[in-house]
């Protein structure tokens, strides 16, 4: 009777711990990625973006995620494909959201730095951004600093002696940038929470003005989640805001904020918004001077 009761229990067990697991893989499997090759093409002639590309690809699919086809994708949604780039993606959103919904487009860069020395290194650059709220939502990096590879090496040299190592970055990098999209999975509802990061640059705030408007940026704008790397430098502030707004709600909401901090009038401020990055202005208007008068004559 014991045995068969301890039977059930562990039967019961066992079932519950597949079951999450199929719960979990089935949350991962909604996910729909696309990673693009965003490597300088002097950089692509070695073969290697390639190798990581499809080790990166590789272990985002073994990790449950839907990896799509990145030559379909881009022929359904943009014209040029050699000109689908970070720097210029979302000129290709609404046809992108159009053929697929939401999903997570990664930009995958690897760069061989060759030296003199026979110690070349290998440098990958991931950037990861959402096609719902064309935000940025993780940029992470990765290197191998010990490739050695002779003077003389050609393109077939090159990837025959880094595409171990070049593998190795690609498949650490994927599992680095997959957990980092799971966890920004809601607990409940399993599905990826696009935290927009932006990259704020305040530039000829005071002191006082930078604090004000980093508290309202802080404790009044919906959405706040944190802020990052405070930087610095004479009149030039530099942070990370996490935030679940639009930068397009951020860009109106930002023209408010200056009139809480005494900045009403549109010539003294300009906001100039990329993705992933807002630049707010103050220009400085200049004394008025009076009239010069005629110095010849009353001196």
């Amino acid at each position: 009777m014991k045995n068969w009761i301890f039977n059930r229990v562990f039967l019961r067990t066992i079932f519950s711990l597949l079951l999450m697991g199929l719960c979990v893989a089935s949350a991962n499997a909604n996910t729909r990625l696309v990673v693009v090759d965003d490597t300088d093409y002097a950089q692509q002639k070695s073969g290697l973006s390639l190798i990581a590309k499809e080790a990166f690809s590789s272990r985002l699919s073994q990790m449950n995620f839907l990896v799509l086809d990145t030559e379909s994708v881009l022929n359904k949604t943009v014209t040029k494909t050699t000109n689908f780039s970070k720097n210029n993606f979302t000129e290709s959103l609404p046809n992108l959201r159009t053929a697929y919904g939401e999903i997570i487009i990664i930009f995958f860069k690897l760069e061989l730095f060759q030296s003199q020395q026979y110690n070349s290194k290998l440098q990958a650059n991931v950037s990861v951004y959402s096609s719902a709220s064309e935000t940025s939502l993780i940029s992470t990096s990765l290197e191998e600093a010990n490739i050695l590879l002779p003077k003389e090496c050609d393109n077939i040299c090159t990837r025959i002696l880094a595409s171990r190592a070049t593998r190795e970055i690609g498949d650490i990098l994927a599992s680095r940038v997959g957990k980092l999209i799971k966890s920004l999975s809601s607990a409940n509802s399993k599905e990826i929470t696009m935290l927009n990061a932006v990259k704020f640059e305040l530039l000829n705030f005071t002191n006082s003005q930078k604090n004000e408007f980093i508290e309202i940026l802080e404790n009044e704008l919906p959405g706040f989640h944190k802020i990052e790397n405070m930087q610095t430098k004479a009149s030039l502030s530099r942070f990370i805001y996490y935030t679940e707004i639009s930068n397009y709600k951020l860009e109106r909401w930002i023209s408010i904020g200056l009139e809480e901090i005494g900045v009403f009038d549109e010539n003294n401020f300009e906001i100039l918004v990329k993705p992933g990055n807002i630049q707010v202005l103050l220009i400085k208007t200049q004394n008025k001077r009076g009239s010069t008068g005629n110095p010849l004559k009353y001196n």
